[in-house]
């Protein structure tokens, strides 16, 4: 459900400005095709308690481990930033979570999605022309 959410949020909002990044990639480079990789990594520990203290301030929760309601949502932020806790303990050997059952993690082959970019000449050689013309305004008004 988690990557189902993740595929679907890039493929309606893929930033434009990628497909020109990835154009210049390729007229760099001379590759006919390119990939962006989006990847779902583990949020580091640091952050993740950083939520919980945001959170823990926001509900008010003088004392959070005696705090139902802030023990679910606690839960809930880990659930959100950890999606592989084998990797994640190895990483954070001494952090105690408070999902003491684990059953949230995301298959390995489900964390990285990718798009595909056929080269573009078209878009390559606006590229360059415009770098020709950036370079020109700047002589002419910077130097």
């Amino acid at each position: 459900m988690r990557f189902v959410f993740f595929r679907q949020k890039f493929n309606e909002t893929s930033n434009p400005l990628y497909k020109w990044q990835l154009q210049s990639y390729a007229g760099l480079t001379g590759a006919k095709e390119t990939v962006l990789a989006y990847c779902l990594v583990n949020t580091p520990w640091e952050l993740i308690e950083d939520e919980k203290k945001k959170a823990q301030y926001w509900m008010n929760a003088i004392d959070p481990e005696n705090n139902p309601e802030f023990i679910a949502k606690a839960k809930q932020i880990e659930i959100n930033n950890i999606f592989d806790i084998e990797l994640f303990k190895k990483q954070h050997p001494y952090c105690d979570l408070y999902n003491k059952e684990w059953s949230f993690d995301i298959p390995r082959d489900q964390r990285l999605y990718r798009q595909y970019f056929k080269r573009d000449d078209k878009a390559v050689d606006s590229i360059y022309q415009r770098v020709i013309d950036c370079r020109k305004f700047i002589k002419e008004n910077f130097e």
